[in-house]
């Protein structure tokens, strides 16, 4: 249990920081903001392209993993989709969002800490493999059902590769596709860039994890409530046990790689499930809501999580 308590402690007690930050308005108007675009456009894209740098595993192993993660989170899905047809008799569009915010974990900011404290460096390779194929699978797709259910005229194709054009430009995708070439020619990191990737690196998660906190003070708790508790059940109970069918009996996981998978399936709403909410004016409290539930949950779950499954 101590172990646990080292592990999960620190990471919420960072959020919390943020947080109190942000409510006591210790942060200048912009702040956390400004400490984000820090985060997300430069801090995690070096953590990400250092790990990515140091070579990637055989595809077999990877394929696994992806797959079990990714089965998973379709299943999930697609749950979502059903019951938010049959059960509560929403549109297409607000299914496609309510999918998204039962399937996106927030691996980034609070996954890759967590992992890193738990699992070290060696678990960082499986976290950074899901978060390579985070963003342009689900976002991708809720954006393509969200723009068929508005009828926006688009076209499936066009829009497709418009958000797969800008997830190319996103930074987090754009450090790990640069590692991945960079480990993958075999170039070394010379001694002064590698001691400014650890830098950079080492100010990413504490960063992030304030930052996350501070954004909270913007989320409520409003609309649907029961509806929001049930994607809350999906994303922290239903998804991890789904990985962990598929990881340790399906497509046969190493242990420590089905590990970082099921924590990382745990992990609470990421934030993008909101913000495509709000981009498209869909489903927007209920997802706020989601975010903001399943952040405070997840304390509760992944203690429990790494209590049943303790890290080695």
């Amino acid at each position: 249990m101590s172990a646990v308590v080292e592990i999960v402690v620190p990471v919420f007690a960072l959020i919390l920081c943020g947080w109190g930050f942000a409510r006591g308005g210790l942060l200048p108007p912009g702040g956390a903001r400004a400490v984000g675009v820090f985060v997300f456009n430069l801090a995690i894209p070096a953590l990400l392209f250092r790990a990515m740098a140091r070579g990637l595993p055989p595809f077999g192993e990877s394929g696994g993993l992806l797959a079990a993660y990714y089965g998973g989170v379709a299943l999930i899905y697609l749950t979502a989709e059903l019951l938010g047809r049959r059960l509560f008799r929403i549109g297409a569009a607000e299914r496609a969002v309510m999918g998204m915010s039962a399937g996106f974990s927030n691996v980034a900011v609070i996954g890759l800490p967590l992992v890193a404290l738990a699992y070290g460096h060696d678990g960082l390779i499986p976290a950074v493999l899901i978060i390579a194929c985070h963003s342009p699978t689900l976002i991708t797709t809720t954006t393509i059902l969200v723009e068929a259910a508005t009828g926006r005229g688009e076209g499936g194709l066009r829009v497709a590769l418009a958000t797969f054009g800008s997830l190319l430009r996103n930074p987090i995708v754009v450090g790990v596709l640069a590692g991945i070439v960079w480990g993958g020619v075999g170039l070394g990191i010379p001694g002064p860039l590698q001691r400014f990737l650890d830098l950079l690196a080492g100010a990413a998660p504490p960063a992030a994890l304030f930052a996350l906190g501070a954004s909270l003070v913007e989320f409520r708790i409003r609309g649907a409530l029961r509806e929001s508790l049930l994607v809350v059940a999906l994303k922290l109970v239903a998804l991890p046990l789904l990985v962990w069918i598929l990881a340790a009996f399906v497509f046969d996981v190493r242990p420590l790689w089905t590990a970082v998978a099921v924590l990382s399936a745990a992990l609470p709403t990421g934030a993008n499930a909101f913000l495509l909410a709000q981009r498209y004016d869909v489903y927007v409290q209920r997802s706020a809501t989601i975010v903001l539930v399943s952040t405070v949950a997840s304390i509760v779950t992944l203690s429990l999580l790494l209590t049943l499954v303790p890290p080695p």
